[in-house]
């Protein structure tokens, strides 16, 4: 089997006999050690999923031809994140609205349609905070913003998540067109500032 790194061949050798999965553990340690995180894996140039993986685990190197991966450096996996985050924002305050006067018009179909997009998306900002932290190191505890700790205000944004969810079960549309419009949106502006504190967080901590 070739292993190419990053486009390097010859990096990493290995032996014939060798189940795939001792080459991924011996592979990931590697990087570790050097540093970086492995952002994809490609076996015979086709994605490997963490299901297909489990499925191939015991299987010997040698009845493959390639294994390809990219990886980066914390640090700009950090930073591409919070890029993602920032170009996320404002579209999520606008489809917020849209979903808040879809409801006061009646168009439930739509606007539920729309809103569950726009949870999912939520739910995955939520979660590239707490990578981020994780990633850099960093104790949001320790980072204010308007006097009020950041890992608060996170928290304050997963609690607004609930509220909606639990008015959705109870089909009270009047109030989630309110916790949208009223309070949503301008936390979800607020975040703004958050990716900024982060990303200058970030940078101090790197120098």
């Amino acid at each position: 089997m070739e292993i190419i790194i990053d486009g390097y061949r010859e990096l990493v050798i290995v032996e014939g006999n060798e189940t795939l999965e001792n080459v991924l553990e011996g592979i990931k340690k590697w990087v570790t050690e050097n540093k970086r995180v492995i952002t994809k894996i490609l076996l015979e140039g086709k994605p490997l999923q963490e299901e297909k993986r489990e499925a191939i685990r015991e299987r010997k190197v040698k009845e493959f031809k390639t294994l390809e991966l990219f990886t980066s450096s914390p640090w700009q996996l950090a930073i591409n994140a919070l890029e993602e985050i920032e170009y996320h924002l404002p579209r999520l305050a606008e489809s917020l609205e849209r979903v808040s006067s879809l409801i006061q018009e009646a168009e439930y179909g739509r606007a539920f349609s729309l809103l569950t997009n726009c949870i999912d998306v939520w739910d995955g900002i939520n979660n590239a905070f707490k990578k981020i932290e994780k990633i850099l190191a960093l104790d949001y505890n320790q980072i204010f913003i308007k006097g009020e700790r950041l890992k608060e205000k996170i928290e304050k944004f997963i609690r607004l998540l609930e509220e909606a969810n639990k008015a959705i079960k109870n089909n009270d549309l009047l109030t989630l067109a309110d916790i949208l419009e009223y309070e949503f949106v301008p936390q979800i502006k607020e975040e703004t500032e958050i990716v900024k504190k982060i990303a200058a967080a970030a940078y101090q901590h790197l120098n």
